[in-house]
């Protein structure tokens, strides 16, 4: 055979070749999906209890490339889309949930909030989107616009009688940053967002004293025996509806471009006249 026909053969097998993988790929994407239904769910439980180590990490945090998919999850998950179904979802909501809050809000009111903190990331989100509706009448659910989300992990234990361990947990510097947990005996354990520690405008400290206060623990008791964990979260913001939208927050707050912000167009208006009278005002020799 003549070598270049030898050639033509090669080239159209390794063509027939990605042609195969490709269609074998497209078909297993149709039978390979996570559908609303194939999500385990849980049913609400008061104040879950967590049962994941200190120190835990995802080994992928969620980065504003996630933001579509999350949305469109979220949004599907919240008006129960059981024909939804999704060809990949972010690895970080594969990994143990440790702590997902939930707040259902409209118009920037809190309508109802709620803690899971059992299966796989994924699964604690639906399962408290799903339980959080259900404390929620069916006006307030078709009320609800956006859904303030906080993914925690890292948690790590402070010590309130360690002058140092209690000073770092109360310092303002985490305020937003970083939430608590706080458990005492056989008390119901006491979590704090840190979406909801900015909101409540309450500090670290009295949030701590108001849990003690609530459970009627003497300040010694509570100092020498409380567990209180301080965590990091993943904050998300996610606004329903028909052209859902999911936005990273930083201590509660979304990010805005410069440019685009209000004020800078506020401080040109009122830079100019001053620019100009100092111009025509001042000669040149100073």
């Amino acid at each position: 055979m003549p070598r270049k026909k030898t050639y033509h053969y090669i080239i159209y097998a390794f063509i027939l070749a990605a042609i195969g993988l490709l269609a074998y790929n497209q078909v297993s994407s149709l039978f390979n999906r996570t559908t609303i239904e194939d999500i385990n769910t849980f049913e609400a439980i008061d104040n879950p209890e967590r049962n994941t180590p200190e120190h835990l990490i995802p080994e992928q945090l969620l980065t504003e490339q996630d933001s579509e998919i999350i949305s469109t999850l979220v949004n599907d998950l919240w008006h129960q889309n059981k024909k939804a179904s999704y060809r990949e979802l972010p690895a970080r909501l594969d990994f143990p949930a440790q702590a997902v809050y939930i707040s259902a809000r409209s118009e920037g009111r809190r309508l109802g909030e709620i803690w899971e903190t059992r299966g796989t990331t994924l699964e604690a989100l639906a399962s408290a989107i799903k339980n959080v509706q259900k404390e929620l009448s069916p006006e307030q659910i078709s009320a609800a616009d956006a859904l303030e989300i906080n993914f925690c992990y890292d948690f790590e234990e402070f010590f309130l009688d360690q002058s140092e361990s209690r000073f770092s947990l109360f310092s303002n510097i985490h305020r937003g940053v970083k939430g608590f947990e706080i458990g005492h005996a056989n008390q119901p354990p006491g979590r704090y967002a840190p979406t909801y520690i900015v909101a409540s405008n309450r500090s670290n400290e009295r949030l701590v004293e108001l849990y003690r206060e609530k459970h009627e623990i003497s300040e010694e008791d509570f100092t020498q025996n409380a567990r209180v964990f301080a965590f990091q979260a993943e904050q998300v913001l996610v606004s329903l509806g028909d052209n859902p939208r999911a936005v990273l927050m930083e201590r509660g707050n979304t990010f805005v471009d410069p440019k685009q912000s209000p004020g800078i167009r506020f401080m040109k208006w009122q830079a100019w006249p001053e620019a100009g009278y100092i111009i025509t005002s001042i000669k040149t020799d100073g």
